[in-house]
């Protein structure tokens, strides 16, 4: 198995995502040691420690993708801008309500479905409005 098989078929946005992962995970390596010296040094639980690393390396890939403006690469035009704007709107909405249902399932609070689906909003907001402002420098 491939790697670049779970990514885009797009080579650009390949060698792009590639980079990401290649950054958060040397970033990821400094912060592993930074931990280890704050282990050996403080009282922190470790279990903390070694959370801070992998959630960094999560974070700063999807950010640095959200931010760069790769994944609307086919939105050009206002029409087009504002159909991937009420999709995205339809997808988050739609995301929201069947994880409150999940949630109501297993009695558990609501309110993290709703701020899952708010995130996601503000999320493909971003990268949209990012590709779509690429998208016409180009």
């Amino acid at each position: 198995m491939n790697i670049f098989n779970l990514l885009a078929q797009d080579e650009y946005r390949q060698q792009r995502t590639s980079r990401f992962i290649v950054e958060s995970a040397l970033f990821q390596l400094i912060l592993s040691f930074i931990m280890i010296a704050l282990y050996l040094n403080t009282e922190i639980k470790p279990l903390i420690l070694l959370a801070i690393p992998v959630l960094f390396f999560l974070i700063y890939i999807v950010l640095r993708y959200i931010i760069s403006g790769i994944e609307y690469s086919e939105v050009f035009s206002k029409d087009e801008y504002m159909q991937m704007k009420k999709r995205n709107i339809f997808r988050s909405i739609s995301f929201a309500t069947v994880f409150a249902v999940m949630m109501i399932l297993v009695k558990e609070s609501i309110a993290v479905a709703f701020i899952a689906g708010v995130l996601w909003l503000i999320m493909d907001t971003i990268s949209l409005s990012n590709s779509y402002r690429k998208n016409q420098e180009l």
